[in-house]
């Protein structure tokens, strides 16, 4: 069922996905992406950044916002059926329309329905793409880590796909994409939380509806919690007694989903999908450096920490067969 209660083409879907580089891009690229940049006050010093976000917010609405009205149109003539959808089903911009906000704000507007349906369709592909290609320029660096991973795939799933029943009896996949996760985390702060009310934290004063970052990044380098913590080990998972919960409901060692009540809603889709690309790509290629080049290791903050200069390697087909990928 597509959100807006009718299916989307192509064209559409492509320019939804551009237009989501408002709040992954924008030239805000330099620095930690948990900076606010809101107020007139911060406008003349990110004059470029600003043009560039209100041109994409443009296209985000240009393209959304169309299939919003038309379903509005459809619910308002007491229809809940169109081209396309099941007899008597909702579509997920019914729950938006229906939404009730909290402090009398009455029901969210065209802006806020576009960024809800904007998420509902993006949120996640800039984590998951980002983990699986620290991963495989770990892959390319630590050979012996990715020929013990496939030897474990051979030993599991023999000569078939890799499927996503298998995961759960691969624990040094699984241990590979924890420390993955560890070492290069997606985020380096947890998504802005506002409190509710004037509250003190940490002997700090906190108005109400101000803003708190979180930097979790430090607990995946910290020496105290990780032996040797720079250094790329996917057996550290593995050591009796040394179990990690990453999703905090035992201890916080680890945070590439947050913990509690907000914790990431898709983080079984999420590692699933890590998991299962990352066992696919290594299972039918060999990875490996470019002849003469080093992987270049180096970060960049985007709206996820991601790899300065995207990866390059040469792989080979398990039928040895060369060929290469290129940026």
């Amino acid at each position: 069922m597509a959100p807006y209660g009718a299916p989307c083409d192509g064209t559409w879907c492509l320019k939804c996905s551009a237009s989501h580089g408002s709040r992954t891009s924008a030239g805000f690229d330099n620095g930690p992406s948990t900076v606010s940049f809101r107020g007139s006050r911060t406008r003349p010093f990110f004059a470029r950044q600003w043009k560039r976000i209100k041109e994409l917010r443009r296209i985000q609405m240009d393209s959304i916002l169309p299939l919003v009205n038309t379903r509005r149109a459809v619910l308002k003539a007491g229809a809940h059926t169109q081209a396309g959808s099941p007899d008597g089903a909702h579509a997920y911009i019914d729950s938006l329309m229906n939404l009730e906000l909290p402090e009398g704000r009455g029901k969210p507007t065209d802006e806020e329905l576009v960024t809800l349906c904007s998420e509902l369709l993006t949120a996640g592909t800039d984590t998951t793409s980002t983990a699986l290609e620290w991963a495989m320029l770990r892959m390319v660096m630590h050979q012996d880590i990715q020929e013990t991973l496939y030897q474990e795939i051979c030993d599991v799933v023999g000569d078939r796909k890799v499927e996503g029943k298998d995961i759960e009896n691969l624990p040094y996949l699984n241990a590979v994409v924890k420390e993955t996760l560890r070492r290069h985390p997606p985020g380096h702060f947890v998504l802005s939380h506002a409190v509710t009310q004037d509250c003190q934290l940490r002997g700090y004063d906190i108005p109400y509806k101000a803003n708190v970052e979180f930097y979790t990044a430090w607990m995946s380098f910290d020496p105290k919690i990780w032996p040797d913590p720079m250094t790329f080990n996917p057996r550290r998972f593995l050591d009796p007694g040394n179990e990690v919960d990453i999703t905090g409901n035992k201890q916080v060692k680890m945070m590439p989903f947050g913990v509690g009540r907000r914790i990431c809603p898709a983080l079984g889709l999420g590692t699933l999908h890590i998991n299962l690309i990352l066992a696919r790509m290594v299972q039918e290629f060999h990875w490996s450096c470019r002849d003469g080049e080093t992987p270049d290791i180096s970060e960049k903050f985007a709206f996820t920490v991601i790899m300065k200069n995207p990866l390059q390697a040469s792989i080979k087909k398990r039928s040895r067969t060369l060929m290469e990928v290129k940026p």
